[in-house]
């Protein structure tokens, strides 16, 4: 009964998370690499450690543009399931 609680009280938090902030992820075995809708990387994690790689404050996207000494980050990233692309702009 114990395990049975826990995990739909994960299942509930996921929903509730992807509900406020959607998340693409991507994972292998070993890695997985995560962003959010407007491109900015959340998560970098070493699975087999339990270790995120990416920075702690620190912005990291996706794709960014330098345009005359300005650098231009992402405004959105969508992710098309049934075509496996993602859409930056």
């Amino acid at each position: 009964m114990y395990f049975i609680k826990r995990f739909l009280s994960f299942k509930f938090a996921v929903l509730f998370s992807c509900a406020i902030q959607a998340q693409v992820s991507f994972q292998t075995k070993q890695f997985k690499i995560s962003f959010d809708q407007t491109g900015k990387l959340t998560e970098l994690l070493a699975r087999s450690l339990n270790k995120n790689y990416l920075l702690a404050g620190e912005a990291s996207y996706l794709l960014s543009v330098k345009r005359n000494g300005s650098i231009i980050n992402l405004g959105k990233l969508q992710w098309k399931k049934a075509s496996s692309e993602i859409i930056l702009s």
